[in-house]
């Protein structure tokens, strides 16, 4: 139980850390075809 409680609150910072990672990285790809 405490060693369960204690990945979920590692892995949740982690988790959000690379979605905002991955999200100006997808807008990027979405934007440089259009320009060229």
């Amino acid at each position: 139980m405490y060693i369960s409680l204690t990945r979920n609150i590692l892995y949740l910072p982690l988790a959000l850390f690379y979605f905002l990672l991955s999200l100006p990285l997808f807008f990027i790809n979405l934007c440089i075809p259009r320009k060229k």
